[in-house]
């Protein structure tokens, strides 16, 4: 699933990876995001995603879990099920778009 994809990408800091599997849109967002985690120690813990709605251009996926970030020893959790992420359908595929309103 590409969301999965996204989010591994995210806390490797790849933003290339992450840069791919965005929409034209969301680009810069991506690379944004990216950096964001950037020098930090980052895991993914407990992801797990599931389509929630979709249409043919447009679908939305829930996910559980959290990324957490050491700042030096200090533990931050992101909890990824506070948004739902938006998917769109570009060059053939199911990109990242950002989230859901």
């Amino acid at each position: 699933m590409v969301i999965v994809r996204y989010l591994e990408a995210r806390v490797k800091g790849d933003a290339d990876a992450m840069t791919r599997l965005s929409c034209a849109d969301w680009e810069s967002n991506a690379r944004t995001e990216a950096a964001s985690l950037r020098n930090v120690k980052v895991t993914l813990e407990n992801l797990q995603c599931t389509t929630t709605d979709r249409d043919a251009t447009i679908a939305f996926v829930h996910c559980e879990g959290k990324i957490v970030a050491n700042y030096n020893g200090e533990l931050r959790d992101f909890d990824l099920s506070l948004r739902d992420f938006r998917l769109v359908q570009q060059r053939g595929e199911w990109l990242m778009c950002g989230y859901r309103d």
